[in-house]
């Protein structure tokens, strides 16, 4: 059965309270370069955990740390940037292709921002193959492809039949019903819990006839192509990958549009104090935040106060752009990470609100109240 990403990686996305350690490291194939990142986040951790744990949790919390920067084997059989994320009760190494940024962040929940772009440019999408007696699934993404099950039918999905009215009938081929909803069944099968993309290879009537009974919202239409083999993969492959990578770009594109198009009507926001209260008040339907930048401090998601800081400051310190993208996803809203230059004007957030009649009751502009050391403080 297929899982859809975001539930594999929504207990990172959800986790929170106490410590949480995230980590990011580039990959560039050197085993050395690697492990002294690795170092580097065990060396970091350490002194920020030092003031909330005893000598044994500290030892205990660093473990798995150790034990990874010791396998070799392990590390080098990542591929791709690496992902480390820590809890006191959990640990997880995650292969990550996409950019990061090298940082480690020790904070009260996962910073997960390059978790949500990840889920935004890399999709998951199916591929259908069908040669002969023969259906098989593959789940791929912009750098794997992996076989699911394989489907076969003993009686083939065609079949003829003879005109014996006159010497001259010709034999007519058509699609078996029955294995066209036996194909059905089991696609259904695989993706009850996740519903990728769909894209169909194969003979042009089978295909058409699975159209016709397939009730799959995200069907490609029309057909990858009138014929499959093994041999065909890795061009259909790169097929696929360049049309979702283009529909990546034209969905943000239109992301961008409905923002443009909700702040002429005043339901949207980028003052990040005015996003923080909407946030609170679960108002927020739609949030941007902009990948690479990190504003140090804290967001009480009950008030939506804002502390901010100039740096990371201790252990309860987070990017305050990662906890109100958390927020809005806990309150079922839709959190898009884009570049800071995809953002217009160079903001580092934009939220759609829900009602947009309602006017926000705190703004810079009222009076925000100041605290000391440079501190901007939210009642």
């Amino acid at each position: 059965m297929i899982l859809e990403r975001r539930s594999t990686l929504k207990p990172l996305i959800e986790s929170e309270g106490g410590v949480h350690l995230t980590a990011y490291l580039t990959n560039t194939g050197d085993l050395g370069q690697l492990k002294r990142q690795v170092q580097k986040v065990i060396d970091k951790t350490q002194s920020e955990i030092e003031p909330v744990m005893t000598p044994i949790e500290s030892r205990l919390f660093l473990a798995p740390l150790r034990l990874l920067l010791s396998s070799d084997r392990l590390l080098k059989s990542i591929r791709h940037n690496v992902g480390i994320f820590r809890t006191p009760k959990t640990f997880r190494v995650l292969s990550l292709p996409v950019d990061v940024d090298e940082g480690c962040v020790v904070a009260t929940s996962f910073h997960v921002k390059p978790l949500l772009r990840w889920m935004r440019v890399d999709k998951d999408f199916l591929l259908l193959g069908i040669e002969g007696k023969t259906a098989r699934l593959y789940l791929g993404t912009q750098h794997s492809l992996k076989l699911v099950d394989t489907h076969e039918v003993s009686e083939g999905f065609m079949k003829t039949l003879s005109r014996r009215r006159s010497t001259n009938s010709v034999s007519r081929i058509v699609v078996q019903k029955g294995a066209i909803d036996g194909l059905i069944d089991w696609l259904a099968r695989h993706t009850r819990l996740s519903k990728p993309k769909l894209f169909v290879a194969g003979d042009p009537k089978v295909i058409q006839a699975l159209g016709e009974s397939l009730h799959y919202p995200a069907l490609a239409q029309p057909s990858i192509s009138d014929s499959f083999d093994h041999d065909q993969i890795p061009s259909l492959c790169f097929e696929i990958r360049a049309q979702l990578e283009v529909g990546s770009v034209s969905e943000l594109e239109k992301i961008v549009t409905e923002f443009q198009f909700a702040e002429d009507h005043r339901s949207a926001r980028r003052n990040i104090f005015q996003i923080a209260k909407a946030v609170a008040q679960g108002r927020v339907r739609k949030l941007m935040v902009a990948d690479g930048v990190k504003i140090f401090g804290r967001f009480n998601p009950k008030t939506g106060a804002l502390v901010i800081h100039p740096r990371d400051l201790d252990h309860e310190d987070d990017d305050i752009l990662d906890d109100l993208a958390q927020d809005v996803l806990a309150k079922g809203g839709e959190v898009v990470v884009a570049s800071k230059e995809d953002i217009p004007d160079g903001h580092l957030a934009w939220a759609l609100l829900d009602h947009p009649a309602a006017e926000l009751s705190l703004s810079v502009e009222s009076g925000v109240p100041h605290g000391s050391k440079g501190q901007s403080v939210v009642p």
